[in-house]
């Protein structure tokens, strides 16, 4: 028998071909032939090199994001993490205890963030390059 998620990954990965066969004929046949028609080489060179780096770019922060939502989650279900949120239910706990418990929470989650965040940046600076490359 096949495990379901042996299934979700097969899914996943056909949606991933598709989508990427799809990006990838949009730029052939809306940029690149035009290009090529009017005899454009050098443009047709950046184009490429550009829509490569965008594509690169974008699987960089879908990657960026995962890491957030799963670290995240990861940070949800520990047992000190959600031990201080049931303390800030707590009516009888003073305001300045709730703020430190709250600033220990921030911390906690930013310092789970930086990795995806770091990614997300990358993606973002080359998206910038390769919009820079491509209007050479």
């Amino acid at each position: 028998m096949v495990s379901t998620e042996k299934i979700f990954y097969t899914i996943v990965t056909a949606v991933f071909a598709i989508f990427t066969a799809f990006v990838f004929w949009t730029v052939w046949t809306e940029t690149l032939i035009k290009l090529l028609n009017k005899n454009d080489y050098r443009s047709l060179i950046f184009n490429i090199i550009g829509y490569l780096i965008i594509y690169s770019a974008t699987l960089i922060i879908i990657w960026g994001g995962f890491l957030i939502v799963r670290d995240t989650y990861r940070l949800s279900i520990q047992k000190n993490f959600i031990n201080r949120i049931e303390k800030l239910k707590d009516k009888s706990i003073s305001n300045e205890e709730k703020e430190r418990i709250r600033k220990e929470n921030s911390k906690s989650l930013f310092s789970v963030w930086v990795n995806g965040l770091k990614w997300l940046a990358m993606g973002f600076i080359l998206f910038i390059i390769a919009i820079v490359i491509i209007n050479l």
